[in-house]
């Protein structure tokens, strides 16, 4: 763990998650498994943050902390976040996959809220079979990260549309805030 300023972070055993503990609010930037149902070693790695991360929610949970969480978490959630909509085995594992393991937890997928029906992807690269790409860089909120905001109608409109590229495989997620005259708590 380390400080800074105000702040304290803390980073898991594996590298993969990163949490920023605020005075508001606590930050979790995170780094899913790629293809975790195989090797064993993945599937171990992925389910020990999978066990991090629900640690976190109930944590938040206990203090009604808001919680933000964010990355790349190497699976999709839903067919409309694969192109061609077949989803891998790693995405349909209750245990390990960080979409079903958050929402299963009650947080709220700020993107496929905003965009219920829209196939926006955040990754492409080449399989096999040739292009593929899939939606798995995520914000994650809890209920009284909303509440934070101002409600879901005002942390939607926070944030932007489908970003373009910018010379990566990953598409960023973007999410401003600003102070709130109702909650001192809120970040600049």
């Amino acid at each position: 763990s380390c400080l800074v300023g105000s702040e304290m972070c803390i980073r898991d055993s594996s590298g993969r998650m990163l949490v920023i503990e605020h005075s508001f609010a606590t930050y979790a930037a995170i780094y899913g498994v790629s293809s975790a149902n195989h090797p064993p070693h993945k599937v171990t790695a992925a389910t020990e943050l999978a066990s991090a991360v629900t640690h976190l929610v109930h944590t938040a949970a206990k203090g009604n902390t808001p919680l933000i969480i964010s990355g790349d978490l190497n699976a999709a959630l839903a067919p409309i976040d694969r192109l061609g909509g077949t989803l891998q085995p790693y995405d349909t594992n209750d245990t390990y996959s960080l979409p079903r393991v958050l929402t299963r937890l009650g947080m709220t997928d700020l993107y496929r809220t905003k965009f219920p029906d829209a196939p926006h992807y955040t990754w492409s690269g080449m399989n096999g079979t040739g292009q593929s790409r899939s939606r798995i860089d995520y914000f994650w909120v809890n209920d009284a990260a909303i509440a934070m905001a101002g409600g879901l109608a005002s942390m939607l409109a926070a944030m932007g549309s489908h970003p373009g590229k910018l010379g990566t495989d990953h598409s960023p997620c973007l999410l401003y805030t600003s102070p709130s005259p109702r909650d001192k708590r809120q970040s600049r």
